[in-house]
């Protein structure tokens, strides 16, 4: 969490949130998101996440 910068940038300070982060293999973030849901479809995510990484190429 302190090295991504994800420590707190949810819905508590100085808490991890309820989000993800997209990190590829030379270690740069390309897609993070906080969700104060809790809840978040699995496929959303996969999706997303592809389209994180084509925009990358």
């Amino acid at each position: 969490m302190k090295a991504y910068k994800t420590l707190g940038t949810g819905m508590h300070a100085d808490l991890p949130g309820h989000g993800f982060v997209l990190i590829d293999r030379q270690g740069v973030v390309r897609w993070a998101k906080n969700y104060p849901s809790m809840r978040v479809d699995p496929r959303y995510l996969l999706n997303t996440a592809k389209t994180a990484l084509k925009a990358h190429k």
